[in-house]
């Protein structure tokens, strides 16, 4: 689970049902609503989350397949926001997602004692670095 860099939305990945869900967060009240389901391919196994630094994009990995997913998530509604699952990267294995605060790197690295890399990714708003682990 994670929560989008102003905490008005929450994403949740559900490993098994090869879905995600994504609530509006009301910070004042602890109030969760508005849930959208975004579903995946049969067996992707989706397993990381992380939101883009302005919480427009939502980024997946989906363990089964090893694909890395991006969603827009300023779309007007929940089948837009469905549609616009687009595939952006491919990575060697299970791994989460974490936002990278430096914006230095510009190519994969890899590190060979934990198989842990950077990725930078190119969105529509900016370029984007998530570490995968």
């Amino acid at each position: 689970m994670k929560s989008n860099p102003d905490g008005s939305n929450i994403a949740l990945a559900l490993e098994a049902d090869d879905i995600i869900e994504l609530f509006d967060f009301d910070n004042s009240s602890g109030i969760i609503s508005n849930p959208i389901i975004i579903k995946f391919p049969s067996a992707s196994y989706v397993y990381g989350i992380e939101f883009s630094p302005n919480g427009s994009i939502l980024y997946v990995s989906a363990a089964g397949t090893g694909e890395i997913y991006q969603i827009n998530l300023q779309l007007e509604n929940t089948e837009s926001i469905q549609k616009s699952l687009l595939k952006v990267g491919q990575s060697p294995k299970k791994n989460g997602l974490e936002l990278c605060k430096s914006r230095m790197m510009e190519r994969y690295i890899f590190q060979s004692t934990k198989q842990n890399f950077l990725v930078l990714l190119k969105n529509q708003m900016n370029w984007v670095q998530l570490v995968i682990m």
